[in-house]
């Protein structure tokens, strides 16, 4: 397990490439979900028909056959090589040799990665950087990162990679169900889900982790926003709630303080989300010019322990 490996072992002479592969590499493919079976799966040392790619007239020998070739139903998705601790993982033959596996005919995937046991890097055919580069030992503690760049669904939809990690996953990961009052708090994106409910997202800091909130609430908390900012703008949230796609940008103009907790995990068209349930609203300020407006929402529980479920 990552979690119990003691990295001082990669400063061993006698700390191979093996060890890289079998302390690191495999613990890693596991807990991002890959298996030797099954949709999502790993294929160890996957052997090329024809071990060679075609440049031009001439054929380019491919010298290594990486470790892992990862599958996300039968399409590649992935190949992470393995390498020793005193090998470069960037600007090395190794990474020329990777790509050179990545983009073979019989591979055709878009992203390659290695390890030395020191560091992760993982690349994009279409990038000379690497899209992230990280040490070992911070794989774990940097994970909501790391997990971007090896789950199936980031490397099919990169566009996914953009999206914030959800605020109410990451409170009951944590255990916390609590009434949050959340304060400063600036709305983004406001959508009419159906006749009786609609949602507000929000950029949240949960300790220095930045996350989207999304807040469900009804007409009787709508009626309030409404009545409390400018009638122009009241007039422009009414209309975008009767033609589709039924949602406007508040650009962070309206700024609440209320109080919301954790809803049901909804299945989205790319992955679960928690919604908060917004309960008492204590506060609505309109600003001309938009903010950030993120706030801490653990720090200001610490502040009002009475509102505690």
């Amino acid at each position: 397990m990552l979690e119990d490996f003691d990295y001082a072992a990669v400063d061993s002479p006698g700390y191979k490439e093996d060890s890289v592969r079998e302390d690191i590499i495999a613990p890693l493919l596991r807990k991002a979900g890959y298996n030797a079976t099954g949709p999502t799966r790993m294929e160890r040392s996957k052997t090329l028909v024809h071990p060679f790619v075609m440049i031009g007239s001439k054929k380019h020998k491919i010298n290594i056959i990486p470790d892992y070739t990862l599958y996300h139903n039968d399409t590649a998705v992935l190949v992470v090589e393995a390498k020793a601790p005193n090998e470069e993982v960037v600007r090395s033959v190794h990474v020329e040799q990777a790509y050179s596996y990545a983009i073979h005919q019989e591979v055709r995937c878009a992203h390659y990665a290695l390890c030395n046991g020191r560091e992760l890097s993982i690349y994009d055919i279409h990038t000379l950087s690497p899209l992230l580069m990280i040490a070992c030992k911070d794989i774990l503690s940097q994970w909501h990162k790391v997990e971007k760049f090896l789950l199936p669904k980031y490397l099919l939809r990169l566009e996914l990679r953009a999206f914030l990690p959800d605020f109410g996953l990451q409170v009951l990961k944590m255990g916390i169900d609590y009434v949050f009052a959340m304060d400063g708090l600036a709305l983004q994106m406001i959508t009419k889900s159906n006749e009786e409910v609609y949602t507000a997202c929000a950029t949240c800091l949960l300790g220095g982790l930045d996350c989207m909130a999304n807040f469900d609430f009804g007409q009787d908390i709508l009626a309030a926003i409404l009545k409390a900012i400018p009638v122009r703008q009241a007039d422009q949230l009414r209309m975008a709630f009767r033609t589709q796609p039924y949602s406007i940008d508040a650009d962070c103009k309206i700024v609440v303080c209320w109080e919301a907790s954790l809803g049901e995990t909804i299945q989205g068209p790319y992955e679960k989300f928690i919604p908060l349930i917004v309960t008492p609203i204590n506060r609505i300020e309109y600003v001309a010019t938009n903010t950030t407006g993120q706030v801490d929402p653990m720090a200001t529980l610490a502040c009002i322990p009475q509102l505690l479920a």
